[in-house]
Protein backbone atom coordinates (compact mmCIF):
# COMPACT_ATOMS: atom_id res chain seq x y z
CA UNK A 1 0.00 0.00 0.00
CA UNK A 2 1.36 3.35 -1.18
CA UNK A 3 2.35 5.66 2.14
CA UNK A 4 3.44 9.25 2.42
CA UNK A 5 2.54 11.55 0.03
CA UNK A 6 1.62 9.18 -2.43
CA UNK A 7 -1.65 8.14 -0.93
CA UNK A 8 -3.05 12.13 -1.50
CA UNK A 9 -1.60 12.11 -5.22
CA UNK A 10 -3.51 8.48 -6.10
CA UNK A 11 -6.49 9.82 -4.06
CA UNK A 12 -6.68 13.09 -6.41
CA UNK A 13 -5.69 11.43 -9.63
CA UNK A 14 -8.44 8.76 -9.27
CA UNK A 15 -11.14 11.73 -8.39
CA UNK A 16 -10.21 14.06 -10.79
CA UNK A 17 -13.21 14.62 -12.38
CA UNK A 18 -15.21 15.51 -9.51
CA UNK A 19 -12.83 17.96 -7.92
CA UNK A 20 -11.77 21.62 -7.55
CA UNK A 21 -8.24 23.28 -8.09
CA UNK A 22 -7.91 22.25 -4.03
CA UNK A 23 -8.90 18.62 -4.36
CA UNK A 24 -12.02 18.77 -2.48
CA UNK A 25 -14.45 16.42 -3.91
CA UNK A 26 -17.32 18.01 -5.67
CA UNK A 27 -20.39 16.83 -8.25
CA UNK A 28 -20.81 18.50 -11.56
CA UNK A 29 -23.87 19.11 -12.10
CA UNK A 30 -25.88 20.49 -14.66
CA UNK A 31 -27.60 23.87 -15.22
CA UNK A 32 -31.44 23.66 -13.53
CA UNK A 33 -32.56 26.04 -16.78
CA UNK A 34 -32.08 26.16 -20.43
CA UNK A 35 -31.18 30.03 -21.07
CA UNK A 36 -33.49 31.13 -24.07
CA UNK A 37 -31.27 32.28 -26.45
CA UNK A 38 -32.57 34.71 -29.65
CA UNK A 39 -32.16 34.21 -32.83
CA UNK A 40 -30.85 36.50 -35.10
CA UNK A 41 -32.70 38.07 -37.60
CA UNK A 42 -30.28 39.13 -40.09
CA UNK A 43 -26.66 38.38 -40.92
CA UNK A 44 -25.75 34.59 -41.08
CA UNK A 45 -28.59 32.37 -39.86
CA UNK A 46 -30.22 29.09 -41.20
CA UNK A 47 -33.10 30.96 -42.89
CA UNK A 48 -30.89 33.32 -45.10
CA UNK A 49 -28.17 30.41 -45.83
CA UNK A 50 -31.32 28.47 -46.89
CA UNK A 51 -33.07 30.85 -49.06
CA UNK A 52 -29.40 32.26 -50.48
CA UNK A 53 -28.56 28.30 -51.77
CA UNK A 54 -31.98 27.97 -53.20
CA UNK A 55 -31.37 31.56 -55.13
CA UNK A 56 -27.92 30.09 -56.54
CA UNK A 57 -30.33 26.93 -57.31
CA UNK A 58 -32.18 28.21 -59.30
CA UNK A 59 -29.45 30.99 -60.75
CA UNK A 60 -27.20 27.71 -62.03
CA UNK A 61 -30.34 26.14 -63.22
CA UNK A 62 -30.83 29.41 -65.38
CA UNK A 63 -27.88 30.06 -66.60
CA UNK A 64 -27.53 25.98 -67.91
CA UNK A 65 -30.96 26.38 -69.64
CA UNK A 66 -30.04 29.59 -71.55
CA UNK A 67 -26.80 28.26 -72.43
CA UNK A 68 -28.46 24.97 -73.91
CA UNK A 69 -30.95 27.17 -75.39
CA UNK A 70 -29.38 29.55 -77.31
CA UNK A 71 -26.10 27.75 -77.97
CA UNK A 72 -23.40 30.19 -76.29
CA UNK A 73 -22.00 30.93 -73.36
CA UNK A 74 -23.62 33.89 -71.26
CA UNK A 75 -19.63 35.80 -71.15
CA UNK A 76 -20.06 35.29 -74.77
CA UNK A 77 -23.78 36.42 -75.24
CA UNK A 78 -22.81 39.76 -73.33
CA UNK A 79 -19.92 40.65 -75.40
CA UNK A 80 -17.23 40.04 -72.88
CA UNK A 81 -15.11 37.53 -74.93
Amino acid sequence: MATGWAVPALRLLITFPYTNFLGVLTMKTEPSVTPMIDRPKSGFNDYAERINGRAAMLGFVALVLFELVTGQAIVTWLGLR
